[in-house]
């Protein structure tokens, strides 16, 4: 006998990816990744995954300057129960992030093995 999870369910597994970007202002690679990432979130069904912009350059942010101040821009992806976030650093590439972003959509909150470096 197969047991169905609610679509409900399995949805809000999805969505509770979250993303966090570790930006600077002046930065070229930045601005290009910044691009790219906006475009992999144009997807239907990325559309709704949360993304939260960190500027290394702000004095509140200066654990993030001291560990990413020559890696920008870095994206961590993170999920509950994740030991560490999966990391995307310096050149953002397109299929690779939207790979990873739907990774686990259809698991049903089945738990995976996580990926973390």
């Amino acid at each position: 006998m197969r047991l169905f999870l609610p679509y409900r369910f399995a949805a809000s597994q999805f969505l509770r990816v979250s993303l966090t970007f570790f930006t600077k202002e002046i930065c070229l690679l930045c601005i290009k990744a910044d691009k790219v990432l906006k475009d992999v979130l144009e997807a239907a069904d990325l559309k709704d995954v949360p993304v939260q912009k960190v500027d290394i350059m702000d004095p509140q942010n200066s654990a993030a300057f001291y560990k990413y101040c020559y890696d920008v821009p870095a994206l961590h992806v993170d999920r509950p129960g994740q030991d560490k976030p999966v990391k995307f650093m310096n050149y953002f590439d397109s299929d690779k992030i939207a790979e990873e972003l739907r990774r686990d959509k259809g698991q049903c909150g089945a738990r995976v093995a996580m990926r973390g470096k």
